[in-house]
């Protein structure tokens, strides 16, 4: 496994779901929570992510906070392994969330 992704991280190329899925079965909850991150440029999901796929661990739900005046644009598309759950919410006024026409 460790090849594997070793391999997958230099060369840019995300290692198929099976292998991911196999290796990383015994990997703690907790430990693997530390990695949210995307593991190579190209990767449409999160290590966390795909991890949680593996596991039948999903969010529910996330809830995201802007402070009065705050203008919140994205980046790129928000893409989620399974459905959740999202609640934007300010207090004050002039809040944005910019989908930059990234939404669906």
């Amino acid at each position: 496994c460790q090849v594997a992704f070793l391999n997958a991280i230099s060369e840019d190329i995300p290692v198929s779901d099976e292998l991911f899925c196999n290796c990383t079965a015994t990997v703690d909850p907790a430990v693997a929570a530390t990695f949210d991150c995307r593991p190579t440029e190209t990767s449409e999901f999160s290590i966390l992510g795909r991890y949680r796929a593996c596991s039948g661990i999903a969010a529910t739900s996330v809830s995201i906070y802007l402070p009065p005046r705050a203008d919140f644009k994205l980046s790129s598309q928000i893409s989620c392994v399974s459905s959740i759950k999202v609640t934007v919410a300010s207090s004050g006024e002039g809040a944005t969330l910019n989908g930059q026409e990234q939404t669906r």
